[in-house]
């Protein structure tokens, strides 16, 4: 929210509308709460839930459930290991793969 307020503040723009899909969704909704006063209007599309993790939790369990137990595994030790700054672009592709299915159910 910080960097879209000084976004705003580099534009000289006092108020304006937030759009945000998804994450961007998410933290829209902080934003309008944070910071009303800076805002015409708020659209969001497909946000994640305004509670404070922003539905990671739930997302992380929906998505390990619709694939395999050894994949999950591998996607959160590629995770643990990216949270730590010892991933690489290679583990990012990897674990990317891994979930992305679940995205859509498949």
């Amino acid at each position: 929210m910080a960097d879209a307020i000084a976004v705003l503040d580099a534009a000289g723009a006092g108020r304006a509308y937030v759009i945000g899909h998804s994450w961007g969704g998410h933290l829209a909704m902080h934003m309008a709460v944070r910071h009303p006063g800076r805002m015409l209007g708020l659209v969001i599309v497909d946000p994640l839930g305004a509670v404070p993790d922003g539905g990671a939790s739930d997302m992380e369990h929906n998505l390990t459930e619709r694939i395999r137990p050894e994949l999950a595994a591998r996607a959160r030790e590629l995770d643990e290991r990216a949270m730590v700054g010892q991933g690489t672009a290679e583990d990012t592709l990897d674990g990317l793969a891994i979930v992305w299915p679940g995205y859509g159910g498949e």
